[in-house]
Protein backbone atom coordinates (compact mmCIF):
# COMPACT_ATOMS: atom_id res chain seq x y z
CA UNK A 1 0.00 0.00 0.00
CA UNK A 2 1.17 4.24 -1.13
CA UNK A 3 0.39 6.39 1.66
CA UNK A 4 -0.31 10.30 0.71
CA UNK A 5 3.53 10.70 2.72
CA UNK A 6 5.12 7.32 0.70
CA UNK A 7 3.16 9.70 -2.50
CA UNK A 8 4.60 12.89 -1.86
CA UNK A 9 7.98 12.00 -0.75
CA UNK A 10 8.38 10.07 -3.99
CA UNK A 11 7.28 12.80 -6.71
CA UNK A 12 9.35 15.01 -4.30
CA UNK A 13 12.27 13.22 -5.04
CA UNK A 14 11.60 12.46 -8.40
CA UNK A 15 10.92 16.11 -9.49
CA UNK A 16 13.94 17.42 -7.05
CA UNK A 17 11.55 19.88 -5.52
CA UNK A 18 10.63 20.07 -1.69
CA UNK A 19 8.30 17.73 0.39
CA UNK A 20 6.68 21.08 1.73
CA UNK A 21 5.61 21.98 -2.24
CA UNK A 22 4.46 18.62 -3.45
CA UNK A 23 2.67 18.24 0.25
CA UNK A 24 0.19 21.27 -0.61
CA UNK A 25 -0.40 20.51 -3.71
CA UNK A 26 -1.44 17.27 -3.07
CA UNK A 27 -3.68 18.17 -0.15
CA UNK A 28 -4.54 21.19 -2.55
CA UNK A 29 -5.91 18.69 -5.34
CA UNK A 30 -7.54 16.23 -2.86
CA UNK A 31 -9.67 19.49 -1.38
CA UNK A 32 -10.71 20.50 -4.85
CA UNK A 33 -11.82 16.96 -5.44
CA UNK A 34 -13.86 17.20 -2.23
CA UNK A 35 -15.42 20.80 -2.76
CA UNK A 36 -16.43 19.99 -6.20
CA UNK A 37 -18.30 16.86 -5.05
CA UNK A 38 -19.66 18.86 -2.62
CA UNK A 39 -21.44 21.03 -4.85
CA UNK A 40 -22.65 17.72 -6.93
CA UNK A 41 -20.09 18.13 -9.71
CA UNK A 42 -18.33 15.31 -11.48
CA UNK A 43 -14.17 15.22 -11.22
CA UNK A 44 -12.36 13.66 -14.10
CA UNK A 45 -8.91 12.53 -13.92
CA UNK A 46 -7.60 11.41 -17.50
CA UNK A 47 -5.89 8.20 -16.90
CA UNK A 48 -7.42 7.64 -13.70
CA UNK A 49 -11.28 7.79 -13.19
CA UNK A 50 -14.08 9.49 -12.41
CA UNK A 51 -15.55 11.09 -8.76
CA UNK A 52 -19.08 11.51 -8.91
CA UNK A 53 -21.95 11.97 -6.32
CA UNK A 54 -24.28 8.63 -6.05
CA UNK A 55 -27.90 9.44 -4.78
CA UNK A 56 -29.24 5.74 -2.56
CA UNK A 57 -32.91 5.87 -3.00
CA UNK A 58 -34.92 5.70 -0.09
CA UNK A 59 -36.21 2.12 0.83
CA UNK A 60 -37.43 -0.25 3.15
CA UNK A 61 -34.47 -1.50 4.71
CA UNK A 62 -34.20 -3.94 8.30
CA UNK A 63 -33.11 -2.63 11.26
CA UNK A 64 -30.91 -5.36 12.54
CA UNK A 65 -30.97 -4.06 16.02
CA UNK A 66 -34.78 -3.69 16.62
CA UNK A 67 -35.83 -6.34 13.50
CA UNK A 68 -38.17 -3.93 12.65
CA UNK A 69 -38.41 -2.33 8.67
CA UNK A 70 -37.23 1.15 8.49
CA UNK A 71 -37.70 3.60 5.56
CA UNK A 72 -34.73 6.03 5.83
CA UNK A 73 -34.45 9.16 3.89
CA UNK A 74 -32.29 9.25 0.76
CA UNK A 75 -28.99 10.04 0.89
CA UNK A 76 -25.21 10.94 -0.98
CA UNK A 77 -22.24 8.64 -1.04
CA UNK A 78 -19.02 9.25 -3.34
CA UNK A 79 -18.37 7.13 -6.06
CA UNK A 80 -15.73 6.18 -8.00
CA UNK A 81 -15.18 4.92 -11.58
CA UNK A 82 -11.66 3.49 -13.19
CA UNK A 83 -10.61 5.23 -16.31
CA UNK A 84 -10.50 2.59 -19.10
CA UNK A 85 -6.99 3.29 -20.18
CA UNK A 86 -6.11 2.38 -16.08
CA UNK A 87 -8.34 -0.82 -16.03
CA UNK A 88 -6.48 -1.96 -19.11
CA UNK A 89 -3.15 -1.18 -17.59
CA UNK A 90 -3.79 -2.92 -14.54
CA UNK A 91 -5.01 -6.27 -17.17
CA UNK A 92 -8.42 -8.30 -16.85
CA UNK A 93 -7.14 -10.29 -14.25
CA UNK A 94 -7.17 -7.50 -11.65
CA UNK A 95 -10.56 -6.57 -12.75
CA UNK A 96 -11.78 -10.45 -12.38
CA UNK A 97 -10.55 -10.25 -8.21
Amino acid sequence: MITKKDMVATIAKKENVPKSLVDDIVTDTIELIKESLKKNDDVKIAGLGSFSVKTVQKRERLNKKTGKMVKPEAYNIPSFSIDVTFKEMLGASFMAK
